[in-house]
């Protein structure tokens, strides 16, 4: 039952698949060039912004053949989709299918802690030597903090589907770039 609610929560926005005339090697090194990494990328992150351009992609991890990438896209935004991009070798020997899923950031350990300490309060408070319409009010305030920790996330992954797509048509574009780049150490 709790892995199929957290999957409803945190299943993918949406999964893609883009080929490219490159082989998969060439490729994810060429797409992490690209993405800024370290300190100045973070802070770039939190600074305000109302802008709702695009300003590239921030290399978070790489995983062997996986990168993960967050999009930058204005200021910072902790639901703002996670995309996972895989580089497979394709059909031809000089092409690679570029595998991109863009799921919800991994913010479980926060639901684990929210909906955990939102149940145990009201079983303190049951506990206490209150009277039962301080008690029930406590209870039925908790309730609604419960809910509201579900709607956020319900709100989240519809803002979040929107913004996958804007991601996915400036990974798609980047992708485009990386491919008619001339090969390393050709001017």
């Amino acid at each position: 039952m709790r892995d199929l609610v957290f999957d409803t929560l945190f299943r993918a926005y949406e999964t893609t698949r883009i080929r490219v005339r490159l082989d998969p090697e060439t490729a994810r090194r060429r797409l992490a060039e690209r993405c800024e990494t370290g300190w100045p990328a973070l802070l770039k992150d939190c600074l305000p912004s109302f802008s709702a351009d695009f300003h590239g992609f921030r290399l978070k991890e790489t995983q062997g053949d996986r990168l993960v990438l967050m999009p930058r896209l204005g200021g910072r935004n902790s639901l703002r989709p996670v995309i996972y991009v895989l580089f497979r070798a394709g059909e031809r020997a000089d092409e690679c299918v570029v595998e991109a899923e863009f799921r919800p950031p991994n913010m479980r350990w926060f639901l684990y802690i929210w909906f955990g300490g939102v149940l145990l309060l009201p079983c303190a408070m049951l506990l206490a030597k209150a009277p039962l319409l301080k008690k029930l009010f406590f209870v039925g305030h908790c309730s609604l903090m419960m809910l509201g920790g579900w709607l956020v996330m319900w709100v989240s992954r519809i803002f979040g589907a929107r913004e996958a797509r804007t991601s996915r048509e400036a990974l798609e574009e980047l992708l485009c770039q990386i491919e008619v780049e001339k090969p390393d150490g050709l001017n």
